[in-house]
């Protein structure tokens, strides 16, 4: 991205029209995230790179769906961040790929209550709720808030967790993990 994130939008477009969304997602938007998070934490890149990456994604995420409507029948996925994670890049690659998969995706804001999280998702009457974890991310006070979120949610919808820094939690019985996109 260096000193032009402006040049991004016109070099993901391409990509993703010469090569597809499955080879597309593993082969160039896992290994842009994953120098993207090297990148911010040596200091290389700040919040207006995010922003523009951010911005991106979700435009890739429409045209996806445009592309790729889901499924009849198809499975039911909320995502969302836990309360005080204003990260999103991982959230945005999960709703890429559960929506290549063909599933139904609804996105939430970062950071939205527990309780708001647990009504949408008997709103929207999903299947599973994927929750991200970013990397700085997964203490104590997470694994807390998950299990808060676990025994609110309805008794059918399957919580999940995905990010760089869901591996890092100790497990939850009945938590599912999924591991990073392009991750082998």
């Amino acid at each position: 991205m260096g000193k032009h994130p402006e040049q991004l939008r016109p070099l993901l477009q391409g990509y993703l029209s010469g090569m597809g969304e499955r080879p597309f997602l593993q082969g160039i938007l896992a290994p842009l995230l994953d120098r993207f998070r090297v990148a911010w934490a040596r200091g290389e890149v700040g919040p207006r790179h995010e922003q523009v990456l951010i911005e991106e994604l979700n435009n890739i995420r429409w045209r996806v769906h445009t592309l790729l409507p889901p499924m009849e029948g198809a499975e039911r996925v909320l995502l969302c961040t836990l309360p005080g994670d204003a990260h999103s890049l991982s959230l945005l690659l999960a709703a890429l790929v559960f929506t290549v998969r063909g599933a139904c995706t609804d996105l939430m804001a970062e950071g939205i209550p527990l309780v708001s999280i647990a009504a949408a998702a008997t709103l929207l009457r999903v299947d599973s709720v994927v929750v991200s974890i970013s990397s700085g991310d997964a203490g104590d006070p997470r694994r807390l808030q998950l299990l808060e979120l676990q025994a609110i949610l309805p008794p059918r919808c399957v919580l999940s967790l995905g990010g760089s820094g869901a591996g890092r939690l100790l497990p939850i019985p009945g938590v599912g993990w999924l591991p990073e996109v392009g991750a082998t």
